[in-house]
């Protein structure tokens, strides 16, 4: 990348030497050489704008924080920071040429990044801060549920996410009662199982016949409109992390790196918090 960046800006430069003893100073063709100047500065600077700017990756859960942090830290440093969301499949082409950071919604999924991304520089790996699992429910909670258990009652439809960040949530909350039978009753009631959580935010919209979606708090909290949300009691409840690593383009951007300390710093904690993270122990 910096060859081609450097051969780019040869060519230009080259153009305007050509241009400056092609027209021999000429007054009249002043305005041509100024023009030509302008048009090489402009490409020069969009080029080192490409090369600061820092592409981070990572899954839609954690992003709303993320992404905040991102704009906080482009106003003080100037720096254009690209927060690129979703299901990895959506986003791991580009990753592989350009990340330099990744970010993961729980240990698993960052573990299974490290097998996925060889340039995630595995030293780095940080995780951040902890969110829990709960219930969401359709706004004014029309069926009246109010804790895990209730899941368990007739004719309650939930949907659950087996994928992304969410895998084995709701079958570890309810096998927290180390009853069997419970198992298979909320099993009984579940209607949809979702790959991840775009497809089960997409799915609730749809589908208003689905009482129920098991899921993490900061998903009500960036869809306020959509749910409200139940919790359980401690005993049932999943904690699971966002982590960060650098990648090896990374590692070796000034730009990456503060950034990557930037979002282990305690004054993004506020960030997370307002995004329903857990930041105090």
């Amino acid at each position: 990348m910096k060859i081609i960046s450097l051969l780019t800006f040869i060519f230009f430069y080259s153009l305007v030497l050509l241009q400056f003893k092609e027209i021999k100073l000429k007054t009249n063709n002043m305005k041509n050489l100024i023009f030509v100047i302008l048009f090489v500065i402009g490409i020069q600077n969009t080029i080192f704008a490409q090369k600061d700017t820092i592409y981070v990756y990572g899954p839609g859960g954690p992003y709303p924080a993320m992404n905040d942090i991102a704009k906080e830290f482009s106003k003080i440093h100037n720096i254009t920071v690209i927060v690129n969301k979703g299901p990895v499949s959506k986003w791991e082409m580009k990753a592989k040429k350009n990340a330099d950071i990744i970010y993961s919604g729980s240990e698993y999924m960052m573990t299974d990044f490290t097998k996925k991304f060889s340039n995630i520089k595995t030293s780095t790996i940080s995780p951040l801060y902890l969110r829990k699992s709960g219930i969401l429910v359709r706004p004014g909670n029309p069926k009246g549920i109010h804790s895990l258990l209730d899941l368990l009652k007739p004719d309650i439809h939930i949907l659950v996410v087996t994928g992304a960040g969410l895998t084995g949530v709701w079958e570890t909350m309810i096998g927290k009662t180390k009853d069997i039978d419970k198992l298979k009753a909320l099993r009984k009631n579940i209607t949809f199982f979702a790959a991840n959580s775009g497809v089960a935010k997409k799915k609730w919209i749809d589908d208003k016949k689905i009482d129920v979606w098991v899921t993490w708090n900061i998903w009500q909290i960036s869809n306020s409109r959509l749910a409200d949300f139940i919790p359980v009691k401690e005993k049932y409840t999943v904690y699971r992390d966002c982590g960060i690593a650098l990648t090896t383009k990374g590692s070796n951007s000034k730009n990456a790196k503060e950034f990557f300390n930037f979002v282990q710093s305690k004054r993004v904690q506020p960030i997370f918090k307002k995004w329903g993270w857990r930041t105090s122990k």
